[in-house]
């Protein structure tokens, strides 16, 4: 130590040409050799005297003693970190050039409040710190719609500082347009942006649909299916981190489909597979015009966000059935299977499972054996037997008939006495 004294009194030593001494005013004086980086060595304050000669081979450097451990300059040990919505260190030495290659990813949502915040780690000399901006691209415009940047603080040292660190909260707002948005945090050591000593690139991922639910086909008959799909945006992607410190890499987020039934907001009515990672999802078979709609999940780290689609509707029209089709000609009010619009006794619904006219009195009955193709059932008895004969509409008819034939005997007219034979 007392060699130390003796140079800075200027006696009979000349002080390195690359020596840099600091008093500073925790009472330590830290010496530091450029040539040799690993070696820094602690020494008790000392006064620095010598003339212009001697001041010109001293450049001072401020550092901040933690305790009695590591003692690090500040460049290659500064960074910054997401604060709020997640905990995630930068890239570690930051620098005043940043990369996609270290950028952090923000989860968001469309239609819900963000506070984005960062630290600001000024590994051991937060006071350099004087000022900070948030750029994106150095075009502000392209932050997502709803989203604005705090004012730029130019003349102070950051908020919020506790223990070195300072917290910001510079991007603010309830986004509505999805998608990955870069924005750049910049800190300078001087006032009025000077001296940039590190910068950070933040992916804003802003949760939602580039592309709302479609149903193909939109409109179906009724028996039909119809495949609903979507397009999901603003999912964080997977960044390979390269370098030294942490993280090592940011994993994308996870992103699942859960599809529902009814109105946008109604959870009660999940339909397919749970938590799907395929958008795609095809209905059952459906007889009635019925609203889907879709919640997607993104989980990235300790963050889950989420985002419900807009309403899909899938339009169904109803098959007439054969008879439904028959009975079109009659006037409206005299369809149904059991009238008999022409007061002929004969149902319309006879008529058609006869192939009768419906728009005349016709009580025809079949000729036995005459292979007529008009007519309600007709009989004969031959041979000591009673024969019957009667007209059906196929059953592998297309479209099906959508009538059953059934035939029954019994020894009286009681229906309870009726029994179905093959």
């Amino acid at each position: 130590m007392n060699a130390i004294r003796s140079i800075t009194a200027g006696k009979s030593h000349r002080l390195p040409a690359r020596l840099k001494l600091l008093s500073t005013r925790l009472g330590s004086l830290i010496l530091l050799f450029q040539r040799m980086p690993v070696v820094q060595l602690l020494f008790p304050e000392a006064n620095i005297i010598g003339g212009a000669s001697v001041a010109n081979t001293i450049s001072l450097a401020v550092t901040t003693v933690v305790g009695l451990g590591v003692f690090d300059s500040v460049a290659g040990q500064s960074q910054i970190s997401q604060r709020t919505p997640l905990v995630v260190l930068g890239k570690e030495p930051a620098t005043a050039t940043a990369t996609a290659a270290t950028a952090i990813n923000v989860p968001a949502t469309v239609s819900a409040s963000l506070n984005f915040g960062f630290n600001w780690d000024p590994a051991n000399d937060f006071s350099r710190v004087k000022s900070w901006r948030c750029t994106t691209g150095g075009n502000p415009g392209t932050l997502p719609a709803g989203l604005s940047p705090a004012s730029d603080d130019n003349t102070a040292v950051l908020p919020g500082v506790t223990v070195g660190v300072g917290t910001i909260i510079p991007i603010t707002g309830t986004p509505s347009t999805p998608g990955i948005y870069p924005v750049t945090v910049r800190v300078y050591k001087d006032n009025n942006y000077g001296g940039e000593v590190a910068a950070q690139i933040f992916n804003i991922c802003v949760l939602g649909f580039s592309g709302q639910p479609t149903a193909t086909p939109a409109s179906i008959s009724s028996g039909q299916t119809s495949s609903l799909t979507c397009t999901a945006a603003g999912n964080p992607a997977a960044i390979p981190i390269v370098g030294s410190g942490p993280p090592a890499a940011q994993p994308a987020g996870t992103l699942t489909y859960q599809w529902y039934r009814g109105l946008t907001g109604d959870i009660s009515n999940p339909v397919g597979t749970p938590n799907s990672t395929t958008p795609g999802f095809t209905t059952l078979t459906l007889t009635a015009t019925t609203d889907y709609w879709v919640r997607i999940k993104s989980v990235l780290g300790a963050s889950t966000v989420t985002a419900d689609s807009n309403t899909v509707t899938v339009t169904v029209t109803p098959v007439s059935s054969p008879f439904e089709t028959w009975a079109s000609v009659l006037p409206e009010g005299q369809r149904g299977a059991n009238q008999t619009p022409q007061n002929d006794g004969v149902t319309n619904l006879e008529k058609f499972a006869f192939n009768l006219n419906p728009l005349a009195p016709d009580v025809r009955h079949l000729t036995v054996g005459a292979n007529e193709t008009a007519g309600l059932p007709g009989g004969i008895h031959t041979g000591g037997k009673l024969r019957l004969e009667f007209l059906r509409r196929r059953a592998d008819a297309i479209p099906n008939p959508g009538i059953t034939y059934t035939v029954q005997f019994g020894s009286d007219l009681s229906p309870a006495g009726w029994t179905e034979i093959p």
